[in-house]
Order: C-alpha cells, then structure tokens, then sequence
C-alpha cells in the first residue's frame, strides 16, 4: 500500500451473465482508481507521466530504507500519513469531487480503513525496515494473486485455467524470493522474519483490493483511498505516538527532511497521485499494468545503485517469475497476458 498505488479495478461482464471478472493491479501502496466510464482508452506506446510515476515509486523504496536509519519506521508512517490524509482530500477538493457517502457503505468503509489498510500500512513500513528495498519491491508486487483468490473465495470471479496457473507461478516466484531469506544470506532470521511480514502485508493488501472494490466502482479511487486514510490515521497516529515523540526530529539534517517531506509526501504522494489518478482513467488496464509492473524492476536498480544491494541469481529468477505469474493471472480472453 508500499508505496501500494494501487492500479485501477476494472471489471468486464462475462458471457451468459456470469459475474463480472474484478482485474485489479497494484503498485506498492498506492490504492486502486476506476476509469471514466465513456471515455475512450488512450493507446501510446509510451505515456511519459505514468513512466515518471512508476520511476518515483520505485525508487520510493530506496528513499524508505535510506529515511529509516534515522526515523522510526512507526514514525515515518506516522508523518506519512499526516502528511497523505490532507493532500489526498486537497485534490478531491480541486476536482470538485463531493463528499457524501451513503450509508449502507460506512461498515465496509470502516472496516476497509481502519483495520484493512491500517495493518497493511503499518506492516509494510516494518518489514520494509527489516529486509531489503529490491524484496519489499518484489514481495508487494504479489498482493494482486491473492486478490485474484480472495475474489474467488469469496464469489466475486473464477478463474481461467490461465489465471490458475498464473496464481501457482507467482506463489513458486515469492518462494524463490523468500528463500534468500531462509539461507542466512542477507541478514539472517530478521531479514526472513521482514520478507514474511511484508508477505503478510500483500496479502493485507490483496484483500483491501477485493474489499473495496464496490467502494470503488461507486465513488472511484481518488476518494475511496482518501476516507481509508483518513480512517487510517485513526489506528496509525496513536499507534505511531510513541516513535513520534521520541524521535529528534530537531537533529535531522536537511537531506533526510527533504527525503521525507518532499520526495515521500510531496512527489511520490502529491504530484505522483495526482498524475495517476487523472492519467489512469483514459489509459487501459493493460497499459497501466506494464507501468506497475516496473516499478519493482525500478527499486531492484535503484538499490544496487544507491545502497549497494546485489541481487542473488535466486532473487532475479523470482522476480521474473512472480512478474510472468502476475501476467497470467490477470490474463482475460481477446488480450494477451501482461
């Protein structure tokens, strides 16, 4: 919820008047936007703002681990989140988006906010404090499988026999990216415990996509994502107090305020959000997910760049293999898979 946004969820009426497919994409912590309905998609080979969007959040995860050798992850996602709740209802306000929700939606809302998107955010920030930024990248990229099998639990959607095997491919790949982890190669029983917590936190993740899905198609992404935050707060800022309290923020030098407040807060949540939810309504889901799916390729080069990370061979097959699972499992007939 990464920096998990998270892709639109679109949906497409299947033949005989079986249930509608629900197709959900995520970026690291991002939440999902819906397109306009009546406008056409846009096809460019290249869309330079969601380029710049995918190249932001992805080094985001170099920008999390360099901020927390000097803030508290429950800190950082403290700000974080102070910073995001008043944004995110500063551009509803921009597009003159009205605030009335009904009624019958407020449980789920509540229940999507407060617990959903509050544990995926805080157990995100911790396991990204605990493993590495190419990992928490790759780990994160996978909460649309269980998206994809929480929707069929659930009665949302069946699977293909496509999008089966897409589910088992990208559950071989995180068990390839785990396995660093369990060898002891890259910081021992802690580094395994963070690749398991961020796990857990795209599975976290994956469900808020299925949950919030009606919340969605009803009042779109932009101002889905803003009340879950604003819920959000409720469960992280107490939580957070403690770090918040105790952190020095007087002894950060210049280069790490700027880190959090101008390249978390302000370009990878203000311009980033901004451009992603007015681009992602005239752009199709397929384009969009070749966008998401470059955002782990950007944090794996961005961290052997800038901390020196060294991806094992084991690392760079799982990471192909998760990406070619997340293809298949979003694979609908008349496209070919992503």
């Amino acid at each position: 919820m990464a920096d998990l946004p998270e892709g639109p969820l679109s949906t497409r009426q299947r033949p005989g008047g079986m249930t509608p497919r629900v197709e959900a994409q995520a970026v690291p912590e991002h939440p999902p936007a819906v397109g306009i309905p009546g406008e056409p998609a846009r096809h460019r080979l290249i869309d330079p703002a969601l380029l710049a969007v995918a190249f932001i959040w992805g080094g985001n995860f170099v920008v999390y681990k360099i901020v927390l050798e000097t803030v508290p992850p429950l800190a950082l996602v403290g700000v974080r989140f102070g910073l995001m709740t008043p944004v995110l209802f500063l551009l509803l306000w921009l597009r003159h988006e009205r605030l009335m929700l009904r009624r019958e939606d407020l449980l789920c809302l509540l229940w999507a906010g407060l617990v959903v998107m509050g544990g995926q955010q805080v157990t995100f920030i911790i396991a990204v404090d605990m493993t590495s930024a190419s990992e928490a990248a790759l780990l994160i990229t996978s909460a649309p499988i269980f998206t994809a099998l929480i929707a069929v639990l659930s009665g949302q959607e069946r699977l293909s026999k496509v999008n089966w095997l897409g589910v088992l491919v990208g559950f071989v790949g995180v068990t390839l990216v785990l396995s660093v982890g369990l060898a002891g190669s890259s910081g021992g029983g802690s580094h395994l415990t963070g690749n398991l917590i961020m796990l857990g936190s795209a599975m976290l993740y994956g469900y808020f996509m299925a949950l919030s899905r009606d919340l969605v198609r009803r009042y779109g992404g932009l101002k889905t994502v803003a009340y879950c935050y604003a819920l959000s707060c409720v469960a992280i800022v107490p939580l957070s107090l403690p770090q918040l309290l105790a952190t020095p923020w007087a002894r950060l030098d210049l280069f790490t305020w700027a880190l959090l407040v101008g390249y978390i807060g302000l370009l990878a949540g203000l311009w980033a959000f901004a451009v992603w939810y007015t681009t992602i309504g005239r752009t199709s889901a397929a384009a969009t997910a070749v966008y998401q799916y470059l955002v782990p390729v950007v944090a794996m080069a961005a961290a052997a760049m800038f901390l020196g990370e060294k991806p094992q061979t084991v690392q760079l097959a799982g990471a192909v293999i998760v990406l070619a699972g997340l293809g298949f499992a979003r694979w609908t007939p008349g496209r070919k898979p992503l």
